[in-house]
């Protein structure tokens, strides 16, 4: 389904590459800079559709119910009342990773640019 090949997507565990960009204009894209991208690109497109009148593409990938007003969805674990996983899920869980070490989230150190991203659109969904 649609909301299982974004969750895809979004749970790849490839970093950001951090060397300057200017230096690989010319370069084609590897696999992992092109999964990161990806990645940072769907959290855009989620910020971009929280700004639309609800419901939007975000509600239904963060799993939202859409049959109903957005402000009484109850959002449950995967797996509870058959509920998927969805990309809050996933957004969560990169968010989450690394938490219990002494250097804080993972993800602010191996994927800043997506931390940040993701940071803001659970600001934004708060």
């Amino acid at each position: 389904s649609l909301l299982h090949g974004f969750v895809e997507c979004l749970e790849t565990d490839d970093m950001e590459d951090t060397a300057d960009s200017t230096e690989q204009e010319d370069t084609e894209l590897t696999t992992a800079q092109t999964r990161c991208s990806t990645r940072q690109h769907i959290l855009q497109l989620l910020l971009h559709s929280l700004d639309q009148p609800a419901p939007n593409l975000a509600h239904f990938l963060l799993g939202f119910e859409l049959r109903k007003p957005v402000l009484r969805t109850n959002l449950q674990d995967p797996g509870v009342l058959g509920s998927p996983r969805t990309c809050l899920h996933s957004i969560l869980g990169i968010l989450a990773a690394g938490t219990d070490s002494a250097g804080g989230p993972s993800s602010i150190h191996d994927n800043p640019h997506l931390a940040e991203l993701a940071y803001k659109l659970v600001y934004q969904l708060c």
